[in-house]
């Protein structure tokens, strides 16, 4: 067993006992069902425990509110304790990988630019996400820049966010 599912089983997975009845949720592509027992993948392909964990946190942290569409990087969640650098996207995905890619995950077509693009991504129900691609060129590799909403913090925790926003990039990077 990996650290991550050590984690999942001993920690994050007890906390669903505050949970009551079912929910099924589209997550990044996939089709979760989410009980007061654990967290099953009923849909998709394959996805690794961090998935289970973010909705574990996401149906248990108790943010209430609407989403937030001005968006905003990682590190302004953080209170200064990681810097942009720390944080930037290594992309693998060309233009058109990512306009597949989004659309596999839910991502819907937000604006076109000239060098790339913008999707809007509801990576959960309240936890919308600002996608911008921008294509390499001979200097510079591409780019994916990855926002959410100003209050998804409410939502989820900033340890949370983090993941999430790993499993994001980690969608384009394969």
């Amino acid at each position: 067993m990996t650290n991550a599912e050590i984690a999942y089983h001993r920690t994050i997975r007890p906390m669903l006992g505050k949970l009551s009845g079912s929910r099924e949720v589209s997550f990044l592509g996939r089709r979760f069902r989410v009980t007061s027992e654990d967290v099953e993948q009923l849909s998709g392909k394959p996805a690794h425990v961090n998935y289970k964990g973010v909705l574990v946190w996401y149906f248990t942290y108790g943010g209430e509110g609407e989403p937030s569409f001005e968006f905003t990087s990682l590190q302004s969640f953080s209170h200064g304790i990681f810097r942009g650098s720390d944080w930037e996207p290594s992309v693998t995905a060309d233009l058109a990988e990512f306009r597949e890619i989004s659309a596999g995950i839910g991502a819907e077509l937000l604006r076109k630019e000239r060098y790339g693009e913008a999707r809007l991504l509801f990576a959960l129900p309240k936890v919308p996400v600002l996608l911008t691609y921008s294509e390499a060129d001979d200097e510079y590799p591409a780019v994916l820049d990855i926002k959410f909403g100003k209050n998804a913090d409410t939502f989820l925790p900033f340890e949370t966010l983090a993941v999430l926003h790993g499993l994001i990039n980690g969608e384009f990077s394969t």
